[in-house]
């Protein structure tokens, strides 16, 4: 999830929402699905991201996640 907003914008409530939609909610995921791959015996949990991290950002720098 990304929103833009000038920095100085960017609330903790909104920093929150980000994080728990980005980086929580797959660690919550993974903790569900980890008794159910004991049980079958095994698994892989295959988390994926954005490449956005490794090219030029084309937002202007001075924005960050907001609601």
């Amino acid at each position: 999830m990304v929103d833009r907003a000038p920095r100085i914008e960017c609330a903790g409530r909104q920093w929150d929402r980000v994080m728990n939609l980005n980086v929580r909610s797959t660690v919550v995921a993974s903790r569900y699905a980890i008794p159910h791959m004991i049980a079958a015996g095994g698994g892989s949990i295959i988390n994926t991201a954005s490449i956005a991290g490794l090219q030029r950002n084309p937002w202007p720098r001075d924005r960050a996640p907001r609601d």
